[in-house]
């Protein structure tokens, strides 16, 4: 006190708070769908981001990922009211990328919505990036790059009977079936056929 007496403590009680919460710890971003495979299109990349806490979503807050040098974005699709954020990212004709898709930045972005905790209080949004690097995606559907043969000639059921041919893809492919290619041959309509023993690697 004012008189240099020294204030006698030891009679004070702790306060038992109720409904304070010390919002300070990130989520934990996680991939849950779309590791260590090659995702195509139509297929998902899915993430994970755990609160520490339960969380309510408006709007739709989105992850930057970066797909093959393209920036795009993983929506949030489901999760509020719990502590699991579930984000994706629907695979497009023509995303490619085959080392791994790239999480661009380290924070949520709340794209106009919001996400607070149960005091109404905005949650922590940055995160540490997941490893992406298995990740890869293959949106780029196989095109035909040529079609040559048969060799001229004269053919018979005797001799030079097979008419080849050969159709050079723009990469590997497996072939499931007897694919075929129409041919009119003297005003009847017959079908080259798929034949595996000459088929490998793109051709």
């Amino acid at each position: 006190d004012a008189a240099g007496n020294d204030a006698d403590l030891t009679a004070y009680v702790a306060p038992t708070p109720s409904g304070v919460l010390i919002n300070r710890t990130e989520p934990t971003v996680t991939v849950t769908d779309g590791d260590s495979e090659t995702s195509v299109v139509g297929e998902i990349i899915e993430f994970t981001a755990a609160f520490p806490h339960d969380v309510t979503v408006t709007g739709t807050p989105q992850i930057a990922i970066n797909v093959g040098g393209t920036a795009q974005q993983a929506d949030y699709v489901s999760g509020s009211g719990s502590t699991d954020l579930v984000f994706q990212y629907v695979i497009q004709d023509g995303d490619e990328d085959i080392d791994g898709i790239t999480v661009s930045g380290d924070t949520v972005n709340l794209n106009g919505g919001t996400i607070n905790d149960v005091a109404d209080d905005a949650a922590l949004l940055t995160f540490t990036a997941p490893d992406t690097s298995a990740v890869n995606v293959d949106g780029v559907a196989p095109t035909v790059v040529s079609a040559t043969g048969p060799i001229a000639g004269s053919y018979s059921d005797t001799a030079n009977s097979n008419l080849d041919i050969t159709v050079v893809m723009s990469e590997a492919v497996t072939v499931t079936g007897t694919p075929f290619i129409p041919l009119t041959i003297g005003g009847q309509v017959r079908d080259a056929d798929y034949d595996a023993g000459l088929s490998s690697g793109n051709t």
